[in-house]
């Protein structure tokens, strides 16, 4: 039996780990509200799966607002994450925004998944400022069940079709940037499968230890996830981050005092 799928997925399965690594600052706090970390996630996916299914109208303004909305939320990830030198990044966006406009193939895709992956960052920072670690935990364990039953129901796939056909406006000759999935190549995963390993790395902020740990796991794990390809064509890429959300449940946990230390 032949392998379920190429390289290019495989680089999106390592992307998914690697989202879950990044180091998060807390540089700002914009309140605590358990319905952002629970309901935000999810009410993105129903809305999306909605939209894409009502109509071209709805279905293209999805899509413009990706082309244009993107660069400028992942120009900002530097400041969101209170990394070093944040206005390097936002160098970086436009740049990467020219050559997924400009580039062809390859080069074009990776420009508009880095794009696409640095903007989740961004939203999951903003989603981790209002929300308790808890609840956060919560949402992304909702948002992979709903996101498993939509896709393995088969209700996914009509409005994905549509929203990957669309072609953006076009300037100087070429369409614009297409930023309404993470495509490399023949493999496409969706924003909310890039935004769940990044809201990962938020709600493993702190320690390096586990939040890496999480990072190794999630990579493997997705890899290993897409093996189910071989029975479908079709897998919920919001389940592998489940894994870091276990290990976040398993690092939060109260150590027992042992009887020497209680001596």
């Amino acid at each position: 039996m032949a392998f379920p799928y190429g390289m290019s997925y495989a680089v999106l399965c390592l992307l998914q780990g690697a989202l879950v690594a990044p180091a998060w600052r807390r540089p700002f706090r914009l309140g605590r509200s358990r319905l952002v970390g629970v309901a935000l996630p999810i009410a993105v996916l129903i809305v999306g799966v909605t939209a894409t299914r009502g109509g071209e109208w709805s279905t293209r303004a999805i899509a413009d607002l990706a082309t244009f909305a993107t660069p400028v939320v992942a120009a900002v990830v530097g400041f969101a994450w209170g990394w070093r030198h944040p206005w390097a990044y936002a160098a970086l966006a436009p740049v990467a925004w020219i050559v997924a406009w400009r580039a062809d193939g390859l080069w074009a895709d990776a420009a508009g998944v880095a794009l696409i992956a640095a903007a989740c960052l961004t939203l999951a920072a903003v989603i981790g400022s209002f929300t308790p670690p808890w609840a956060l935990a919560a949402g992304l364990v909702v948002l992979a069940i709903v996101d498993a039953t939509l896709v393995f129901s088969d209700q996914v796939r009509p409005g994905t079709d549509a929203l990957h056909a669309i072609v953006p406006v076009g300037a100087a000759g070429r369409p614009l940037p297409a930023l309404q999935d993470a495509t490399l190549d023949h493999a496409l995963f969706g924003w909310l499968d890039l935004l769940a390993p990044a809201l990962c790395a938020v709600l493993l902020a702190g320690p390096a230890r586990p939040r890496l740990l999480a990072a190794l796991l999630t990579a493997v794990g997705s890899l290993a996830f897409g093996l189910i390809l071989a029975v479908t064509d079709q897998v919920p890429g919001t389940v592998p981050p489940l894994i870091a959300v276990a290990v976040w449940f398993l690092a939060k946990r109260p150590q027992p005092v042992s009887t020497a230390a209680r001596a």
